[in-house]
């Protein structure tokens, strides 16, 4: 619920109600012209040097706390803030043994980080600021909003990052239109962004499984998705969204839409998309409950949404299992498991919810009412403790803080006015109340810590049974609270007070008294309890349903003839007697829902049933190789693997195929893959790499084949030069084949002169000069 609206949105808002628009001033950043002088300068130093090393402090970074050397900083402020706020005059008188700290005005939430242990509390009203307390004292004070009468209102720690998170809303302007609202991301004591958001941000919601702060934006019915400092989605939801929850056991966030009647469901950015029994879809139709109010509850994965009409709501993933009848409005939850470490509370696992119309508090075990008990009037907060096992309730319209033991009110103790919100120094064990205030007394927060408390001495209750066979269980309820045992004996201890009790055993037995009434008055009290037989003991025997094919953790359950168990164990077992049953397995996975369902007999002997859920075939997408640069009727061969667990392809890790001289290959491949391949063919290099697959339609990827041959030269290329360089060297090539024919001109020459002398010589021996000589030296002087 909205933290600073206790009843159902208006339908308009009057025009008198309306503040005048004051614009927001915002400086704007300055063009600089040197980015070029900047690059070239950097790429010269870059070549000069190879790195350079720069030491950037993180815009955002918050210093450390006080001085230079650790000590205080300046008078006024405190360092890594923003500048410091007048503080606000306190409140009086003080509670009696606990503290009370001045504040902003009208403080309406506050929330204890454990990373630092501060304590954040916002301050509603026109002051507009966020005050941040470390055990007592004031550390500083951040100014939130640019808008007119900013309001402050929510506040979140998110652990993936350990920062808070701090919403703002504006009022109306005169035009009607409202405000935009904003968040603050906020480290220690310093705010490293302010990110716009929709109107009226009257929840916020930590996702686990996307690491994101979800912002619910009641007025302009939509919800803004923050990762970090950025803003990375805005999702539009139903009419005036109230409230929201994260479930763990399926990752979504559920928003409760007051106007439109039902719950929006979001996966990470995106709506979720499940079949709801008639059609595919977003939202689950509540059937008039008008949600006020929604919170999970861990021991059993329900969500219990609270509407303005009275109803509870109890929702298992998408389905609706039950209604109960709780009080119209106002919607207040309190878990006693959230603390893992008190598990033999015998609350554990219970959920509280505060009544404000009622001014009472119920404790509901799964989809069971166990009971209700009286606090003071307007129940506006509730937090489990379990450091000593306390339920702490914010009485707005009793100024006090009622504190439970199981259903047993314990004490009562006197806090500021209107005490609206509640939070927990776990490494203390402090409480800090937020006291709203009103028009002439200060908002202030009372914090109490050791000693503010009185103790609360227990005494034995001991209840002690006749009748029953040995080891048979039976139950006694104390307090709205029950315990069981298979011994003669239960005890429990309790303060002083009167407790109304019941007592029930196994079918076929009656007990004696059933009921009545204890009074615990310093000493110990025993009860004596006798079962006598009413009818032929009935035997049951165990039916163990064993499930396979889930993922881990998943909600799933088990219908046998009428009784519904749900768990995310691997096991659920049932009693039945002896018979012949129907069964029915559901499951919800991906937003796919999944049945199995049989029959089984009990014949004087447990049984097991296996019940194996088959999961939907993920969608394939077809993804096509083809083949550029090889030969005709050239065989190549290429190999599929994917890279990421979880994909398959055809429903295998790494897949090879090939091709007889065909120039494509086909692969049904898992959409939203990514996939390695190498296609290798004789005589050609190998081709590899790497393509992700993404939507829907079909993906093709070419591939080109490289023949194998000598390897390039390793030096580099020769240089083509300039056009008057190829011409010199043309002209030099020209010469020097004239000069070598020139040269083999004059060899040849000389050859034959040398042959006509030799032919002289042979004539002149021979004694005749009259024959002549042939052309060629040597020729034949005969002819």
């Amino acid at each position: 619920m909205s933290a600073y609206r206790r009843h159902p949105p208006p339908e308009d808002t009057a025009a008198s109600d309306r503040l005048p628009e004051r614009a927001a001033h915002r400086p704007r950043g300055r063009r600089d012209g040197r980015l070029g002088p900047v690059l070239i300068v950097g790429l010269f130093l870059i070549a000069g040097t190879g790195s350079i090393a720069l030491g950037l402090l993180p815009q955002g970074t918050a210093p450390p706390r006080g001085g230079p050397s650790g000590g205080p900083g300046p008078s006024g402020a405190v360092a890594g803030s923003s500048p410091a706020l007048a503080p606000p005059v306190p409140a009086s008188p003080v509670p009696t043994n606990a503290t009370t700290v001045a504040v902003g005005s009208f403080p309406v939430a506050d929330l204890y980080d454990p990373s630092n242990g501060d304590v954040y509390v916002t301050g509603d009203g026109d002051s507009g600021n966020l005050t941040i307390l470390n055990g007592t004292q004031v550390v500083g004070y951040l100014a939130l909003g640019h808008h007119l009468a900013a309001y402050p209102s929510q506040l979140l720690y998110d652990p993936s990052d350990e920062l808070v998170y701090a919403t703002t809303m504006g009022l109306y302007s005169y035009g009607g239109a409202p405000y935009g609202g904003e968040l603050a991301v906020i480290n220690g004591t310093s705010i490293l962004a302010t990110i716009p958001v929709g109107a009226d941000p009257a929840v916020l919601v930590f996702d686990a499984a996307d690491g994101a702060v979800d912002v619910v934006n009641e007025l302009t019915a939509n919800v803004s998705v923050i990762i970090g400092t950025q803003l990375v989605a805005t999702l539009a939801v139903g009419s005036y969204p109230m409230a929201a929850a994260y479930d763990p056991s399926d990752g979504y966030v559920y928003v409760a839409n007051y106007h439109s009647d039902n719950l929006t469901v979001l996966n990470g950015t995106s709506p979720a998309r499940f079949y709801n029994g008639s059609a595919w879809g977003d939202s689950i139709a509540l059937g008039g409950l008008a949600p006020y109010g929604v919170t999970y509850d861990g021991a059993n994965g329900l969500l219990y949404v609270g509407g303005g009409n009275g109803t509870l709501s109890l929702v298992n993933g998408t389905r609706i299992v039950a209604h109960l009848w709780t009080s119209p409005w106002g919607f207040v939850a309190a878990w006693s498991g959230t603390w893992q470490a008190n598990s033999s509370r015998p609350d554990y696992g219970m959920l509280y919810i505060a009544n404000y119309w009622d001014a009472n508090m119920s404790m509901y075990n799964g989809t069971a009412l166990v009971a209700s008990t009286n606090v003071g009037k307007g129940p506006e907060a509730a937090i489990d403790d379990a450091a000593d096992g306390f339920v702490f309730v914010a009485d707005n319209g009793s100024n006090e803080l009622t504190v439970l033991s199981g259903l047993t009110v314990v004490a009562s103790v006197p806090v500021g006015v209107s005490p609206d919100g509640i939070a927990i120094d776990t490494g203390t064990g402090c409480l800090y109340v937020t006291d709203y205030g009103n028009a002439t007394t200060p908002g202030t927060v009372t914090i109490l810590c050791a000693g503010s408390f009185p103790s609360w001495p227990t005494y034995p209750v001991d209840v002690a049974e006749t009748g029953l066979p040995a080891g048979s269980p039976w139950d006694f309820t104390l307090a709205g609270i029950a315990r069981s045992s298979t011994s003669t004996n239960i005890s429990v201890a309790e303060p002083n007070g009167t407790y109304a009790f019941g007592v029930s055993g196994p079918a076929g037995y009656a007990a004696t008294p059933s009921s009545g009434t204890v009074v615990v008055s310093g000493t110990g009290v025993r009860v004596a309890v006798a079962f006598n037989a009413t009818v032929a003991r009935v035997l049951t025997y165990a039916v163990d349903f064993t499930e396979s094919g889930l993922p881990s953790a998943t909600n799933w359950s088990v219908d046998l003839n009428g009784s519904v168990r749900v768990t995310t164990a691997t096991t659920i077992a049932i009693n039945v007697s002896n018979g012949t049953y129907s069964w029915l397995a559901s499951a919800m996975v991906n937003g796919s829902g999944l049945n199995v369902s049989g029959n089984l007999s009990v014949a004087g002997a447990a049984a097991e049933v296996n019940v194996t859920f088959l999961l939907p075939s993920p969608p394939l997408v077809p993804l096509t190789f083809r083949a550029s640069g090889l030969g005709d009727g050239t065989t190549w061969s290429l190999t599929l693997t994917a890279t990421a667990s979880g994909l398959v392809v055809e429903l295998l890790a790494s897949l090879t195929r090939s091709s007889a001289g065909g120039a494509t290959l086909l692969f049904d491949v898992t959409d939203g893959g990514t996939y390695d391949y190498t296609a290798t063919a004789a005589g050609y290099h190998p081709a590899t790499g790497t393509v992700a697959v993404s939507g829907d339609r079909p993906q093709n990827t070419t591939l080109v084949f490289v023949p194998e041959g000598p390897a390039p030269p390793s030096g580099p290329p020769p240089h083509s030069g300039s056009p008057v360089a190829a011409i010199g060297v043309g002209i030099g090539l020209l010469l020097v084949a004239v000069l070598g024919l020139g040269g083999l001109a004059v060899r040849a020459r000389r050859q034959r002169e040398a042959r006509r002398e030799e032919g002289r010589e042979l004539v002149a021996r021979l004694g005749g000069s009259d024959w002549e000589l042939g052309d060629e030296a040597g020729a034949d002087p005969r002819r």
